[in-house]
């Protein structure tokens, strides 16, 4: 392990170490506030016995007032207290996972099993999705809308805006340096990792509901009873009258609530159960909206959000969350008479919430969205930090292909075992052969070369000491599977692929990888195949690499010597066992290992005569 990777695994340890020693102060603190409450308790219920002892309403009432509002303040500050911790926890948990995808690849994030697609062109020859794929060892996305982003990102085999990718490049070395930003981000974000709430969507449905229409005399109405119904108490207390008066106010105030009730209604089943989605979403687009961008990347990706010409979005999901809040104490027998029948405490809720859906939350899909875009590219900002040694490609625009790389290695092996390999085509229409015995690293060399691409052409670094790259699109012909359900025979699957690829090519400039064509037949209409094949790609003027275990296609070269080329890799077989160097090497190949195999499993092999 390199120096710049053990520095990134102490940083970790060291903030899991701060975050633990936060966390047990706070649960100390959390823990005396617990025992002062209860020990309140106590010391008001007497307090609430002596009192009566007076036969004062004055000195009762007061301490019962007084009571509430001691036992609230210090529930309010044990909420803090627990607020506080459970930030920590996010924070702790964060960086935990972060110490365990050095160390052993692993990730509590979705692994994208939910878009592995055989049929894409090349995702599921690559790994891309699903246990132990690119996208689990990528991804730090919470939200649905964010996991989705990523999987388009890395499944995207448009041609690419090479200077898109650039401003990409600059986008993730800006956000890679910004670590508390990312962190702050991703535990803002943990409270939906593992929900099946769709929260984006129910927040854009609600901004773009019908209007809620309640009368703006309501609320000047309810202002003015809000004045008055602490005199109307005290007079119904000391007053005849002023209890009839106070039961007519509540008549009335009832009534007025059944009127609109259904209004009232509708608003709570849009937004009740949202009050921690639009906190920590208010979280969220304040670090945004403070945060000083650099990159012309992420400055026109947040413009959405910082641009807004009224009150920003942090401030109007702080209402909304609010007013989330206050319908919820009216949830219940006690808050719906008191508060509904005494204030009207929903209508004005209901109002309000109106407001702030019609004034401020015209845009609010678009600035979910931002969030989303910006959970992907934290994402591989994320893989930037994790893996400094890791180079950032330079991609070209050049008329033929280029690839070329020096010590390059699959990301997903573990590091330790690692084999690095050398490529290079520059400027080229070439189609390279790779021959090899079983075992030798053809089908892993050419998964290599694959993911790689997929990450250069995402604006992430990739693994390897360096990487120029053109402008092109992936296909991949490897996994060939049949399927029992759709009657489809694997020789058949194979002839779909390479009729994808032909047509394909006619429409974009293809960078192929193929393992093992036409393993579904018999070895004469094999070579056959495979020879017509291989003559169509040339005539296509097309490039890529075949690896086979069919020699004899080398014997092209001699007649396609300015397009075709060969590679091998190779196996040494000594005292029984056989050894693998797992490294590219030009030429062809003249050692296999299919006999030795066969034969130390008690099978004679013999000459053909």
């Amino acid at each position: 392990m390199n120096i710049e990777k053990q520095e990134r695994i102490n940083f970790y340890q060291s903030n899991i170490n701060d975050y633990a020693a936060k966390i047990k102060l706070l649960e100390t603190n959390i823990n005396r506030l617990s025992i002062l409450r209860l020990i309140f308790v106590l010391v008001a219920a007497v307090a609430f016995y002596l009192t009566l002892g007076y036969g004062s309403v004055f000195l009762t009432l007061f301490s019962i007032f007084a009571t509430i509002i001691l036992f609230a303040f210090l529930i309010m500050l044990q909420s803090k207290q627990s607020t506080k911790r459970d930030h920590f926890l996010d924070f702790k948990r964060i960086n935990e996972n972060e110490l365990t995808m050095i160390m052993s690849n692993q990730n509590f994030y979705n692994d994208g099993s939910k878009w592995i697609d055989d049929h894409h062109h090349y995702s599921s020859d690559l790994d891309l999705f699903g246990e132990q794929s690119l996208y689990s060892m990528v991804n730090r996305c919470s939200t649905l809308q964010g996991n989705a982003r990523l999987a388009g990102i890395m499944k995207d085999n448009e041609p690419i805006a090479i200077n898109e990718v650039k401003e990409k490049q600059k986008a993730l070395k800006e956000l890679s340096s910004l670590v508390e930003f990312r962190q702050n981000f991703q535990s803002f974000l943990l409270f939906s990792k593992d929900s099946t709430e769709d929260y984006f969507s129910k927040l854009v449905s609600y901004s773009k509901a019908a209007p809620v229409l309640i009368s703006k005399n309501y609320l000047i109405y309810i202002n003015l009873l809000t004045l008055l119904i602490g005199p109307l108490v005290v007079a119904a207390v000391f007053f005849p009258a002023g209890r009839i008066l106070l039961l007519i106010t509540l008549i009335v105030n009832t009534t007025i609530y059944m009127l609109n009730s259904k209004l009232i209604r509708k608003t709570a089943q849009q937004i009740l159960g949202m009050e921690q989605a639009l906190m920590q979403f208010k979280k969220v687009f304040s670090r945004i909206e403070t945060q000083n961008f650099q990159s012309k990347y992420c400055i026109d990706l947040v413009k959405n959000i910082t641009d807004k010409q009224s009150d920003s979005f942090s401030s109007s999901f702080e209402r909304l969350s609010k007013l989330v809040s206050r319908f919820l104490k009216a949830e219940n027998p006690f808050g719906t008479i008191i508060l509904n029948g005494f204030f009207l405490w929903n209508l004005k809720n209901t109002y309000m919430a109106e407001e702030i859906r019609k004034e401020h939350l015209g845009l609010v899909d678009q600035a979910l969205d931002t969030i989303a875009q910006l959970e992907a590219l934290l994402s591989l900002s994320t893989l930037y930090f994790n893996n400094p040694d890791w180079a950032i490609p330079t991609l070209t625009d050049e008329e033929g292909y280029t690839y070329d790389v020096v010590k390059m290695a699959h990301p997903l092996i573990p590091e330790n075992n690692r084999v690095t390999n050398s490529f290079s085509l520059v400027n080229e229409r070439k189609i390279d052969i790779i021959t090899g015995s079983n075992m030798a690293g053809k089908s892993t060399f050419l998964r290599t070369l694959g993911i790689n691409a997929v990450l250069a052409f995402c604006g992430a670094p990739v693994c390897a000491e360096s990487m120029k790259i053109s402008n092109f699109r992936i296909f991949t012909y490897m996994r060939i599977k049949d399927s029992l359900q759709k009657n489809t025979s694997t020789f058949k699957m194979e002839i779909d692929r390479i009729e994808s690829l032909l047509n394909l090519i006619q429409q974009t400039k293809v960078y192929f990888l193929v393992d093992e064509m036409l393993r579904g037949t018999n070895s004469l209409d094999k070579f056959r195949g495979s020879k017509a094949m291989i003559h169509r790609l040339i005539e296509d003027k097309s490039a890529g690499i075949i690896a086979t275990h069919d020699h004899q296609l080398t014997t092209l070269v001699s007649k396609y010597p300015d397009y075709l080329r060969t590679h091998y890799f190779d196996v040494t077989i000594d005292n029984g066992e056989a050894t693998f160097d797992y490294t590219l090497k030009p030429g062809e190949c003249r050692n296999y290992n299919a006999s030795f195999m066969l034969e130390r499993i008690g099978l004679t092999i013999t000459e053909l005569t």
